[in-house]
């Protein structure tokens, strides 16, 4: 069962003295001193006395209810609890434990009324969990093959270990060869003891023997761990001071840890764990890869409730305080029996979401920040409605044992041995669909990668015919997800893993982008014929300059763009007796393949305005002025360069106003504008009979934004700008 102090204890091996009884004292008031010392199976059958002569006596039912279940006597506590229930005795914390028994024994639908209605705690909700889920408990049954070994008793058996030459080291409360047998008041059993056996190459175990005769002492031994170098060993042992026992103030004897050192091949009693408490348990000590970490179960002050998990870290003063891993291990319930394998963490838990009893549950350990992953129940058949805990596994992590009551769901335990037949899923399901991310299609028969932080590469797969993949990750880590496809531009995604991610799958998006091979085509040619230009020209791209082939076309080759995209088309073209023509496009990538550019060039002739052939911007002077300003000057500029390319050009330089100001007043400034210009062209080296300055005010507007006279036409800003332009006509061409 999962709240069953005789997992603390019997596990945990509490020794529990019961004071001796005077013979005059009645029944129930010899059950009542056995139950206050623990001693559970002898106040049982006083209670039964009790119960049988009075059925209404709440106390004694209620007590006799639970020395059942802390001495795993499922059935009969079932029984009890079920009266108790219809009699309206039950206490939410009874009316939970019932629950529990009829969980353990495979009732999980009439357990739900009862797990609703607890509120003390969170465990309710992690055992409706657990019975909404069962299905989850069986989906990597197929991953373990497990059987009794043979070198079981008819009691206790439980928590072992493996040493180097198939050595099985386990608990044991086996009766004793000697006349004294030592019973444990709890169960009327004898007490604990470490044994060991040898698997042979037939599979075969030897007869069982003692383990470290020196070390079992009067009472309670077991269980213990080794550390991975086989020099230090941590033992659960009663807590006593030589050979009398240290009572807490509850008058009971808790559980100490006790450490050896290997010292020229003896074990060798070390200094005494700081932490060990004459109020509390310390039990169950497992050491960390390195030997420098040590885990451990105690009910010490601050924990989640019952016993937890916890741990120290050796420094150079010795082992530091200890630290509870909390509620991501923890649980209000039971949490127990440690063990490390590897980066691997185990342990049991009734408080966890199970199949009842206690239930073997893993995770990942991180000992830089000393956090976990996902915390998993490892599911049938290494768990059941029964108790199972202390797992151990061998070093190739391909078999080992763990201890079970699920056969008979009583107070003994046996050893079981189980071999992985396949590793089960650990973590998450990383899933996806890889999709093409213009069309959202999926994308089938695509090869994906999955690298670990370092770059390295742990796994790989191909897409479905639905686009899909996934892995499995493990919580805490940052991972690389690498997409290769061809005609694709190369994905990769990091993914990092929460530690505390509570769900079994992680969507991701994955979205390719098509490699569209995109080549521009720039088509020059004649404005006015659309004939192609065919002489002699050429594109200039920044540094690259690009020539047409025999069709005339200037290809482009465009990298790194995808579809949807625009690409900046920006450049001048250059042909023989053609004005320069500045490129400056917005292309769209629609299609993979070939995207067509028109570009039309004209020829130098007269009647033409080079300001439109070549992107003059406007000319601005100062309100009423006429001096030629910085940025006039850099459009001036301009002409200047295709004046010298073009030698027997001769140009009229005309400047316009718009209507607003008087007529006289507007051809007037315009002219000393037009002026101002053309002497400015003069002084950049141009002979002055090749530019002509020529004032036209608002004799000549594009448009009907009359001022004056009977017609007088409402315009806007804009259409007054488009009649304020100066104009480069060409006169002459020799």
């Amino acid at each position: 069962m999962k709240n069953k102090i005789n997992y603390i204890l019997i596990i945990a091996l509490i020794l529990s003295l019961m004071p001796k009884a005077e013979a005059q004292e009645g029944s129930k008031i010899k059950a009542d001193k056995c139950y206050a010392s623990l001693s559970y199976a002898e106040a049982a059958g006083l209670y039964e006395l009790v119960v049988a002569r009075d059925s209404n006596d709440k106390e004694s039912l209620i007590k006799l209810a639970n020395c059942y279940r802390l001495t795993n006597d499922v059935q009969k506590a079932k029984n009890t609890y079920s009266s108790i229930v219809k009699r309206g005795f039950a206490s939410p914390l009874d009316k939970y434990y019932y629950a529990q028994t009829l969980i353990e024994t495979n009732e999980n639908e009439k357990a739900i009324t009862y797990l609703q209605s607890y509120q003390l705690d969170n465990r309710g909700v992690e055992f409706l969990n657990a019975i909404k889920n069962s299905q989850n408990f069986f989906k990597d049954s197929a991953c373990y093959r497990i059987n009794k070994v043979s070198f079981n008793s008819k009691l206790n058996d439980f928590a072992p270990i493996i040493l180097p030459g198939n050595k099985v080291v386990f608990t044991t409360s086996r009766n004793r060869a000697q006349w004294i047998n030592y019973s444990h008041s709890w169960t009327g059993n004898a007490f604990y003891r470490l044994y060991y056996t040898v698997k042979n190459g037939k599979g075969n175990y030897s007869k069982p023997k003692k383990f470290l005769k020196s070390i079992n002492v009067k009472f309670n031994n077991g269980p213990v761990n080794i550390s991975r170098d086989w020099k230090s060993m941590v033992l659960t042992q009663n807590n006593f001071s030589g050979r009398k026992p240290v009572y807490a103030s509850d008058g009971k004897v808790k559980l100490k840890l006790v450490l050896l050192n290997l010292v020229n091949n003896k074990w060798v009693e070390g200094p005494k764990f700081p932490f060990n408490n004459k109020e509390y348990n310390v039990a169950h000590g497992a050491f960390s890869k390195d030997g420098n970490t040590l885990f451990f179960s105690s009910d010490m002050p601050g924990g989640e409730g019952g016993m937890d998990i916890w741990y120290c870290i050796r420094n150079d003063k010795g082992w530091g305080n200890p630290v509870n891993m909390g509620k991501s291990v923890n649980s209000p319930g039971n949490d127990i029996f440690p063990t490390i394998i590897a980066d691997r963490f185990y342990y049991s838990s009734d408080g966890k979401e199970g199949m009842g009893g206690l239930d073997i549950f893993e995770t990942s350990l991180n000992y830089s920040n000393m956090t976990v992953s996902k915390v998993i129940n490892l599911g049938y058949p290494i768990n059941t409605s029964g108790d199972d805990f202390g797992i151990a596994f061998s070093a190739d992590l391909k078999s080992g044992y763990l201890s079970s009551n699920r056969e008979t769901l009583d107070e003994n335990d046996d050893i079981y041995e189980f071999s992985v037949v396949k590793e089960p899923q650990r973590g998450v399901q990383l899933i996806s669909v890889c999709k093409d991310r213009y069309t959202q299609i999926p994308l089938p028969n695509t090869l994906v990668s999955l690298l670990d932080e370092k770059g390295n590469k742990i796994a790989e797969t191909t897409t479905n015919e639905k686009g899909e993949y996934a892995f499995i990750v493990d919580l805490g880590k940052t991972y690389t997800v690498s997409i290769n496809k061809p005609d694709y531009y190369d994905y990769s995604q990091k993914v990092s893993v929460l530690p505390d991610y509570k769900e079994e799958k992680l969507k991701i998006i994955t979205e390719l982008d098509k490699n569209p091979n995109t080549v521009i085509v720039l088509i020059v040619k004649d404005k006015e014929t659309m004939n192609l230009i065919l002489n002699e020209q050429y594109f200039k791209e920044k540094d690259h300059t690009l020539t047409p082939n025999k069709k005339g076309e200037i290809r482009i080759p465009i990298t790194g763009n995808k579809l949807g995209e625009t690409i900046q088309l920006a450049g001048v073209i250059k042909a023989l007796n053609y004005f320069d023509k500045i490129v400056a496009q917005t292309v769209k990538v629609e299609t993979a393949g070939e995207i067509i550019v028109e570009e039309l060039m004209s020829q130098p002739k007269v009647g033409l305005d080079i300001g439109k052939i070549i992107q003059i911007n406007p000319i601005y002077f100062d309100l009423n002025k006429y001096n030629i300003r910085p940025d006039a000057a850099i459009e001036l500029d301009k002409i200047v360069k295709v004046m010298k390319e073009y030698p027997g050009m001769t140009i009229e330089l005309g400047s316009h106003t718009d209507c607003r100001s008087s007529a006289a007043y507007n051809l007037a400034l315009s002219d000393k504008r037009a002026k101002a210009s053309a002497n400015y062209i003069v002084s950049k080296g141009i002979a002055k009979e090749r530019i002509i300055g020529k004032g036209y005010g608002e004799t000549k507007l594009i448009n009907k934004c009359e001022c004056e006279g009977k017609r007088v036409v409402p315009c806007t800003e804009e259409e007054h700008q488009a009649n304020r332009r100066t104009e480069f006509i060409i006169i002459k061409m020799k």
